[in-house]
């Protein structure tokens, strides 16, 4: 069977808010799929067209003839979900459509009443997908496999739910020689502009490669959509398996730099020390960045990081109120946040802090808190990423806004060119905006002749 998996693009008109910028990786979900696929002996196609114009959905879908087409569905491009499965029933009207992702995850109901799709796979789709495909090629009855959810007549079926993958080491690495690797923007974490990033990558041949590994959280900030498809208890490779990865992007792709996608990667652990000292004793020079959270930091694992080629970490401050930090459920203090801040950048390692604004009770008041914060610390930060509060469907921050009101469960689940939906039961978008402009010019200044001199040591 040929099977097609597709990365959306997002609708024409799609724009992107200030402070949320687009991704410019290879998306892992489709890529483990696409491995796990290929195992069990189908021929596989994978087009990413995230980045690309909505036009560019034509010539894939006259390139073969397909029996199955897997949509990968995320939030932004929701919209683009809805046409390209117009769109598939017309072009190819004989394959059938499977849906998987966080959107589907959260809609799977709705999208598997529409009648152009054969079934939504619900949460991690790597064990689901094989099975999934089996039944349809056999003639096996849906209702055999779960973790999904599908239309029978009328009636819509939920299956019983399959249980999360423990044993991540079990799970083949992303099939990398499906993507079109040429095709992505060369990216840098920090550069201060578009010119240096282009000067920096071109000339010195930067290119990173997306790499996770754990899966989901065992914190619970209020905002975060990561537990959807993940569940609420982390679950991580070991230090060995992440290290054979680096070093197959490394000497099969050309890859020498590397971002660790976790929602926060789980410094000082055992997979830390495990994957520093294997990247220490292989010798692979390989500049990798990932999330991190503060109240995991240690002096000795910093270093450790650094030794084996850590260069940048972004911690999600989010707020410097107490209060704000409080209502988010972030379980880290702020004193552990500034903190961590400091003995990175005393490590010699790069440092990002990510803000959200407009949390439910923002004001002008805990607005002006992180400021002052930020002001105390910005000569230790490399880059300041503030971008207002945008709300997941899924998460406990949704149920809270459609309780309060006056956003409705429908302003979440219609087509729109809206890249996430932000919060604005308190204020309005031009407050959110000037309250993100007011934090980013506190170190704007700093970090322009920071990231300059950077990049003038970068080319010596």
């Amino acid at each position: 069977m040929k099977v097609l998996l597709i990365m959306p693009p997002c609708p024409p008109g799609m724009k992107y808010p200030p402070g949320v910028h687009p991704r410019f990786f290879p998306p892992l979900g489709i890529g483990y799929v696409a491995s796990v696929l290929e195992q069990h002996g189908y021929d596989v196609a994978i087009s990413d067209l995230y980045l690309k114009k909505w036009a560019s959905v034509f010539p894939v879908l006259k390139a073969a003839d397909y029996d199955i087409i897997g949509i990968t569905c995320i939030f932004p491009s929701r919209s683009g979900v809805h046409e390209l499965i117009k769109l598939i029933a017309r072009r190819q009207p004989k394959a059938k459509i499977i849906l998987g992702g966080p959107y589907a995850t959260v809609m799977a109901e709705r999208l598997a009443a529409m009648p152009e799709i054969t079934a939504v796979a619900v949460g991690e789709a790597e064990t689901t997908t094989p099975d999934l495909l089996n039944a349809i090629r056999d003639g096996r009855a849906l209702d055999t496999v779960k973790g999904i959810v599908f239309r029978d007549g009328e009636k819509i079926v939920k299956t019983e739910a399959r249980g999360f993958i423990q044993d991540l080491d079990t799970v083949p690495f992303p099939a990398f020689h499906l993507y079109d690797l040429k095709s992505y923007l060369k990216f840098q974490p920090g550069n201060f502009n578009v010119v240096s990033q282009f000067i920096r990558d071109t000339v010195f041949g930067a290119r990173w490669a997306p790499v996770l590994t754990t899966r989901s959280c065992d914190f619970h900030c209020q905002f975060c959509a990561v537990q959807i498809t993940c569940g609420n208890k982390a679950r991580s490779r070991s230090g060995k398996n992440v290290a054979d990865e680096f070093e197959l992007l490394h000497k099969k792709y050309g890859y020498d730099h590397i971002f660790l996608q976790d929602a926060a990667f789980p410094v000082g652990s055992e997979l830390s020390r495990q994957l520093c000292q294997h990247l220490i004793d292989r010798k692979l020079k390989i500049n990798w960045a990932t999330n991190a959270r503060a109240d995991m930091v240690t002096e000795e694992s910093l270093r450790m990081m650094k030794a084996a080629g850590c260069s940048y970490l972004l911690y999600g401050l989010e707020s410097a109120s107490p209060a704000i930090l409080k209502a988010i459920n972030k379980d880290e203090t702020l004193d552990q946040i500034i903190n961590a801040v400091v003995l990175s950048y005393k490590a010699g390692i790069d440092v990002g802090v990510h803000i959200l604004v407009g949390y439910p009770g923002e004001t002008d008041e805990t607005i002006a808190e992180t400021i002052r914060v930020i002001k105390t610390i910005k000569k230790y930060i490399h880059t300041l990423y503030v971008r207002p509060l945008m709300v997941f469907p899924g998460t406990h921050l949704y149920n809270q806004v459609i309780a309060k009101g006056p956003m409705r469960e429908a302003d979440f689940f219609k087509p729109s060119r809206q890249f996430f939906i932000p919060y604005t039961s308190e204020r309005n978008w031009e407050t959110l905006d000037g309250w993100r402009q007011q934090i980013q010019s506190a170190v704007k200044p700093f970090n322009f002749v920071k990231r300059a001199a950077d990049f003038i040591k970068s080319r010596k």
